[in-house]
């Protein structure tokens, strides 16, 4: 995507938003990009006791961790365009596009608040969300809030999907060239998407399993069918596979604060389908390279450190 825009003579501004999941990987590849490229970076670090507080909220409420993560990563960047006068927001893909099929490529979407709650906030706005009983002042709900329809229409937010075949897999596997680095992960066989989260394949995952009764994993393989890479019978036997896999959701509420109590707690309220996904990672490997008509599989690294505030250096 970056070196799309850079062979366009343009030089765009980063921004990041931190929400406190990544791990020792997803910080080095944070840090080669903008090293690699020379680009400028604003990283967005969200008051941590407001964003711990809204997480238990979205956790408590709505079963998914990601919603504060979610409405500050869509709201951030646009403040930040008005404040500083940048016309155009450059996002990536779009999810609506690539999985949910509310849009096809033909569409030509472009940011709204809209299809923010619609997309990402899973049909939960601030007003609803911030009405729920999370203890965080009006202040501090700042930065999750989207700005008023009169003052986001004067930034334009584009999806680079909408004007190239988007194949994200392979857009990944391309990045390796620059330094980029992928994860060796027993949960799926695409080493690329989520490299360096210590929830997207774990809490998250099992979340997503309880409430839709399917995992990350099927998503991805579903993609690979469009994309002609493997055949529907061998996706079934590696979901088949990969969908039993335990997970340990110990270190997230660690990370939490949640108590002992509070964790069995948790589990034995919340999770009614997805008890028999709770435990020891299983470090079974399953060899799923000869399934695909290309390799998946890099040189992926082990993950040494979980939920890093931040971490310094390449």
């Amino acid at each position: 995507m970056l070196s799309c825009l850079i062979s366009m003579n343009l030089k765009p501004l980063l921004v990041y938003v931190n929400n406190y999941f990544g791990t020792d990987l997803s910080w080095h590849n944070l840090h080669n990009l903008e090293t690699h490229f020379d680009l400028d970076l604003i990283t967005f670090n969200p008051n941590i006791v407001n964003y711990k507080e809204a997480v238990r909220t979205s956790l408590r409420k709505f079963n998914s961790v990601y919603w504060p993560y979610q409405a500050i990563k869509t709201a951030y960047p646009v403040r930040l365009a008005l404040e500083m006068k940048i016309p155009l927001i450059v996002w990536g893909g779009l999810q609506a596009t690539e999985q949910t099929g509310k849009f096809s490529h033909h569409d030509m979407v472009e940011m709204s608040g809209w299809g923010r709650v619609q997309h990402d906030l899973f049909c939960v706005d601030e007003e609803d969300f911030f009405g729920t009983g999370a203890q965080i002042s009006d202040r501090n709900q700042y930065h999750y809030i989207y700005p008023s329809i009169k003052q986001a229409k004067k930034v334009t937010g584009i999806y680079l999907s909408n004007y190239m075949r988007w194949d994200p897999w392979k857009q990944n596997k391309d990045m390796l060239k620059y330094g980029f680095s992928p994860e060796n992960s027993i949960y799926t066989f695409d080493q690329f998407e989520r490299a360096g989260s210590s929830v997207f394949y774990t809490i998250h995952d099992v979340l997503r399993f309880e409430k839709h009764g399917y995992r990350k994993v099927r998503d991805q393989l579903s993609r690979e069918i469009r994309h002609k890479r493997i055949t529907r019978l061998d996706a079934d036997m590696l979901y088949k596979n990969l969908s039993v896999k335990k997970v340990d959701i110990v270190p997230f509420f660690k990370w939490l604060g949640a108590t002992k109590t509070g964790i069995k707690l948790f589990t034995s309220k919340r999770y009614k389908n997805a008890q028999h996904l709770l435990g020891e990672n299983n470090n079974n490997v399953f060899g799923s390279e000869a399934l695909f008509e290309e390799s998946f599989f890099s040189t992926g690294l082990d993950v040494q450190y979980d939920f890093l505030n931040y971490y310094k250096g390449i």
